[in-house]
């Protein structure tokens, strides 16, 4: 398997950490100008779409999502540097940890500051990082395309609004969701059974 797409190494003693356990972290940015960049119209006629130039606003999403779906997730007004990342560990994702589970991230440098392993640990769970340039290991990845899918549609253009909006996207996201983007990049959640019909 390439570099880029192996998980994150076995426990000690040869042991698979088991998909339940896992809980990816990651950041992505949404903005008050997304809108869909395609469209269909009648032949001949333009697909006509409006969006603000120059005067919109940002916000960081970070969100933690085990194979139930989202377990926490914050907005912030600012880029995640490090004093952010470890007050979202404080309010959001430390309470939610339990003892056994493994924390997965990459190597972004907020997410490697004095003090993150101290409050994961703390909190009963252990930290993996993921392997450098590895996106397709890390199933919030999908996560992140629906979500800026439903804002897309919504097309909100205040921060408020896209606080709403992003509110309903990630309530979106089902467990459902979640298992087949665990099994897609290759954390062994095994499909629910295929239930047939009796003639």
């Amino acid at each position: 398997m390439p570099r880029s797409r192996r998980p994150p190494k076995p426990a000690r003693g040869g042991r698979t950490r088991a998909p339940e356990k896992l809980v990816f972290v990651d950041e992505s940015g949404v903005t008050t100008e997304m809108t869909r960049r395609d469209g269909r119209a009648p032949r001949g006629e333009r697909v006509r779409e409006a969006t603000p130039a120059g005067h919109w606003s940002t916000l960081t999403l970070l969100g933690a999502m085990t194979q139930q779906g989202m377990l926490a997730s914050r907005s912030v007004e600012s880029s995640t540097d490090g004093d952010v990342f470890l007050a979202c560990l404080d309010a959001v994702l430390c309470p939610r940890l339990q003892p056994g589970q493994v924390v997965v991230m990459d190597n972004l440098s907020a997410h490697k500051v004095a003090g993150v392993r101290q409050r994961i640990e703390a909190s009963g769970a252990e930290l993996r990082y993921l392997p450098s340039s590895s996106p397709d290991c890390n199933p919030i990845e999908p996560c992140w395309g629906k979500i800026k899918q439903c804002l897309w549609t919504r097309k909100a253009r205040t921060l408020e609004r896209l606080e709403e909006a992003l509110t309903d996207a990630i309530a979106s996201i089902s467990p459902q969701n979640a298992l087949a983007w665990f099994r897609h990049c290759g954390y062994g959640v095994e499909a629910a059974p295929h239930k047939t019909k009796r003639a």
